[in-house]
C-alpha cells in the first residue's frame, strides 16, 4: 500500500510575494535567506520523523521492501537510510 503524498505547506513562489515588494533588494534578501532556513528546518524535521517511524516498522517485523514501498524507494534504500540515521 502507497500512502498518499501529504500537501505541501507553502507552495513555491515564483515572485516575491506582494508584502515584501516595496522592500529594499537587501531586505528581499534577508526574507529570502530566513524562509530557506526555515524550510531546511522544517526538512530536517520530517526527516527525522521518517527515520522514526521507518524504524517503528522494523521493530514491528515490516520488511525493508514493504517500507521502501509505502516511502516509493527500494528496499536497498530504507537500509542505507537506517544506517546513515
Amino acid at each position: 500500500m502507497v500512502l498518499p503524498e501529504p500537501p505541501l505547506e507553502e507552495p513555491p513562489l515564483e515572485e516575491p510575494p506582494e508584502e515584501l515588494a516595496d522592500e529594499l533588494p537587501e531586505e528581499r534578501e534577508l526574507a529570502a535567506l530566513r524562509r530557506l532556513r526555515r524550510a531546511a528546518q522544517r526538512q530536517q524535521a520530517a526527516e527525522r520523523e521518517v527515520v522514526e517511524a521507518m524504524r517503528e516498522g522494523r521493530e514491528l517485523g515490516l520488511s525493508l521492501a514493504r517500507i521502501g514501498s509505502a516511502l516509493g524507494v527500494s528496499a536497498q534504500a530504507v537500509r542505507q537510510r537506517l544506517m546513515r540515521n
